[in-house]
């Protein structure tokens, strides 16, 4: 289990339940990202289903996720002659699918009452994304750049100066340790 198989799926999907049931229920063995999403597994009280639950914390590929020279401004580069950007500025990074768990307008929000010139840069896209495009146009919320889905975030990460997982729920945001190991400084919401 992941996180929004239980998260999402199982709790706000009536229609997917029954399935999730049948699979937690015939697994020999339920493996668990987080301790959080092992307590909600052992909570749908199958038969058994604490037995064979099993804390297994993801990992990161440290050769994968890493900043070397060749890397460290790949990103900003790109950046800079996509959107025309200053590329002095720090990188605010935010990865990840753009819906209502992720929390992404709080910190477009945040942007807005930022003192200190950075780029917010969002990787990802999602049902949210035109809304976000749209509210930071109307209200006038500058340096926000809209990536959309990118298949090279261990080249996107090193550019940045901070990464954040503002989610109002969360089993186990990869992407921070992805951008630990990346020696980058992240915030995540306490969930999860």
């Amino acid at each position: 289990a992941h996180g929004s198989d239980m998260f999402e799926m199982y709790k706000k999907q009536s229609y997917t339940r029954p399935l999730i049931k049948k699979v937690l229920k015939d697994a020999d063995v339920v493996l668990a990202v987080s301790k959080a999403l092992k307590d909600e597994i052992i909570n749908t009280k199958k038969t058994k289903i604490e037995e064979k639950t099993r804390l297994h914390w993801n990992s990161v590929d440290i050769d994968k996720f890493k900043t070397t020279k060749e890397n460290q401004g790949k990103f900003r580069k790109e950046l800079a002659h996509l959107f025309d950007i200053a590329a002095d500025k720090p990188i605010i990074l935010f990865v990840g699918n753009i819906i209502k768990r992720k929390n992404v307008e709080l910190l477009i929000d945040a942007k807005k009452e930022m003192g200190i010139e950075a780029n917010l840069v969002i990787v990802g896209d999602g049902p949210q994304s035109k809304e976000l495009k749209e509210k930071c146009e109307k209200e006038d919320i500058g340096n926000v750049y809209f990536t959309g889905t990118r298949r090279d975030v261990e080249d996107v990460i090193p550019s940045c100066d901070l990464l954040v997982l503002p989610s109002f729920s969360e089993s186990f945001g990869l992407v921070l340790i992805e951008a630990l190991s990346c020696g980058k400084p992240v915030i995540g919401s306490n969930v999860g």
